[in-house]
């Protein structure tokens, strides 16, 4: 009876810690990252090309990801069109701060789609910025707390 009883206890236990870091992994995806920061759904079929957060105790600082997606992205954007000297000026100068590699930073001289929001409380400001590079099905990220 005591075997018993310990194998179930053992069973329970395996099980709950599954449960436990499936739970976390899925909790810790960028893309749930993103919708709780920003309230922006966006498809979790994709795969990390780069990622990059700046360490901070308070969540402040930048977060810069670079993902490819296998099948059409996301729609629950409203995604403008043209070039934007803006949007490609405020990320290149976020991530500059960075020091990333020339191979992991956006090329805008091809054609993208883009969005991005900035949210300002009276003392300080955020800002998203999403540039996708529908031809090749390549998304940037870049956040500024």
């Amino acid at each position: 009876m005591k075997k018993k009883y310990l194998f179930v206890v053992t069973l329970i236990f395996i099980i709950s810690l599954f449960l436990f870091v499936f739970y976390v992994k899925n909790k810790n995806l960028y893309v749930n990252i993103i919708k709780s920061n920003w309230d922006l759904e966006m498809s979790k079929n994709y795969e990390v090309i780069y990622s990059l957060d700046t360490p901070s105790p308070f969540g402040e600082g930048e977060r810069y990801h670079i993902f490819k997606y296998n099948n059409n992205i996301n729609k629950n954007f409203e995604w403008e069109n043209d070039k934007n000297e803006y949007v490609e000026n405020e990320f290149t100068k976020i991530i500059s701060k960075l020091n990333i590699d020339r191979e992991y930073k956006p090329d805008f001289k091809e054609e993208y789609k883009y969005y991005y929001k900035i949210e300002t409380s009276s003392s300080k400001s955020k800002k998203i910025f999403i540039i996708y590079f529908y031809n090749s099905n390549i998304i940037y990220i870049v956040e500024d707390f």
